[in-house]
């Protein structure tokens, strides 16, 4: 991250596609997909960052976490890349040179990693 604080109310309003909450969840989708691998201190990748998402929402909304992302318009894991990309945009996260929103594409929907992560969840208690 660069910025250590923003705005994400104004930065919903500006972009007019993901709420707050959404943008929020990503940036701290990034500190879990860290988390997930302690002893790599490196770059995430996109499928990294998208698990991390996954797993946060997983832990927070349980079995409501795909409900709670469709609402707010995430999906799939392009909808995360594109969240993603508008905070890199606005100096909140950093992209490397050669980081693509494409790159985001390969997850697809969300529904399979999201059950995924609650399945393991449900074995870690």
């Amino acid at each position: 991250m660069t910025k250590s604080t923003v705005d994400l109310p104004a930065l919903a309003r500006r972009r007019g596609r993901f709420p707050a909450e959404a943008y929020r969840l990503v940036i701290e989708g990034l500190g879990r997909a860290r988390a997930l691998a302690p002893s790599e201190a490196r770059h995430r990748t996109a499928l990294e960052l998208v698990e991390g998402v996954c797993d946060l929402a997983a832990e927070r909304y349980s079995a409501l976490a795909g409900l709670v992302l469709a609402d707010w318009g995430m999906t799939t894991s392009a909808a995360i890349g594109e969240a993603t990309f508008h905070l890199v945009a606005e100096q909140v996260l950093r992209a490397a040179d050669d980081d693509d929103p494409n790159d985001f594409n390969a997850g697809g929907d969300l529904a399979p990693m999201l059950e995924r992560r609650l399945r393991i969840r449900l074995l870690e208690t």
